[in-house]
């Protein structure tokens, strides 16, 4: 992951957000166990958005999430 913030610190300024596209099958137990395993993706100055497509994200648990997380939700 270090050498992608790299690589994208040039296009900081010209992107919007860093999209993370989840699959459809990625349920939301799953997903949050992963995303606090893997905390570094949402270090750094990057905006992010995350596509979730499974139905249980649609939480007050994910909500927070994300939010504590800098990352804003438009559900």
């Amino acid at each position: 992951m270090e050498l992608f913030y790299e690589r994208m610190e040039p296009l900081k300024d010209k992107m919007l957000a860093l999209l993370i596209r989840l699959p459809p099958c990625y349920e939301v137990k799953e997903g949050l166990e992963d995303f606090r395993n893997y905390n570094f993706l949402f270090e750094g100055s990057f905006r992010y958005a995350v596509e979730v497509r499974h139905p249980s994200w649609f939480n007050e648990l994910a909500y927070n999430f994300f939010k504590n997380n800098g990352v804003r939700s438009n559900a």
